[in-house]
């Protein structure tokens, strides 16, 4: 399976974009990436994106992939929506855990195919043109 780059880079952006603002001063945006088992023995990449912000309650947690919800004063409230459709687009899956006053975690799950490169019976030389 190949992913829509464009796609799973807006959808990360997003979710980039909200960690940020939700450490109002200073704090830490932790990006990371893991290739991990998935279902069916399709191998996925895993992205978590942790920030130590303000975390949110569980009232606000139930409602974050709702078009409009936003916990901020400002913004559409159409980030996580975005880019929730765009990893579901890309047949991955999105799931967001938080702690007021600690901080959240959103984690992206997206099925990848591993290309294994070609043995070397079955490559040619190839000699620049001079």
């Amino acid at each position: 399976m190949s992913i829509d780059r464009t796609l799973f880079a807006r959808g990360l952006t997003n979710v980039i974009e909200n960690a940020l603002h939700a450490m109002p001063g200073r704090g830490t945006l932790t990006i990371a990436s893991r290739l991990a088992a998935g279902t069916g023995g399709t191998p996925s990449v895993v992205v978590d994106i942790s920030d130590t912000g303000v975390g949110m309650d569980q009232e606000a947690l139930a409602k974050i992939f709702e078009p409009y919800f936003s916990t901020k004063a400002t913004g559409t409230g159409l980030g996580l929506t975005i880019a929730k459709r765009n990893v579901e687009l890309n047949g991955g899956t999105i799931s967001v855990e938080s702690e007021r006053g600690v901080g959240t975690t959103v984690r992206m799950t997206i099925p990848v195919s591993i290309r294994h490169p070609p043995d070397a019976s079955q490559t040619r030389n190839l000699k620049p043109e001079v």
